[in-house]
């Protein structure tokens, strides 16, 4: 359930530019990929073998985020195991500078979060369970993401 709180800062009575902040909250939204564990960039063009270590990758739904705009203030997510399910629970929090004649800049970042996975994930078939979201995932095969 997303939800958004406004806040207006005023630091003056007499400022010609009020900054006005808009919060926002992710929980358990978005993609959540299972992928080996690697640094930065995601990849996806790999076959995902049962001894590779595991990841779940979750790309929140924020949209082209700006570095000069855009807060990332949470960014969190559990893997629990229940049988071949794997169970993922997020969160993520936002805060974007809404102000009026506010320019941002156009860097376009995206807000994942990162959640580490045991080595029980072994050969075989897999569900990936994350909000409403139900996929299945084949080990070893391409990584693969639950689809909002």
């Amino acid at each position: 359930m997303r939800s958004t709180v406004v806040l207006t800062c005023l630091i003056c009575a007499g400022c010609p530019l009020i900054p006005r902040f808009e919060q926002t909250t992710f929980d358990d939204e978005g993609e959540a990929c299972l992928l080996r564990a690697s640094s930065e960039p995601v990849e996806f063009d790999y076959t995902l073998q049962a001894d590779d270590p595991k990841e779940i990758v979750v790309f929140f739904p924020a949209g082209c985020l700006s570095s000069s705009c855009s807060e990332v203030l949470e960014a969190s997510c559990e893997v629990a195991f229940s049988g071949n399910e794997i169970e993922v629970t997020s969160r993520g929090l936002l805060e974007q500078d809404t102000s009026p004649n506010r320019e941002c800049t156009a860097d376009c970042g995206i807000m994942t979060a990162r959640c580490a996975v045991p080595d029980s994930v072994a050969a075989g078939e897999w569900t990936i369970v994350h909000g409403d979201q139900t996929t299945l995932v084949v080990v070893p095969g391409k990584p693969i993401c639950t689809s909002p």
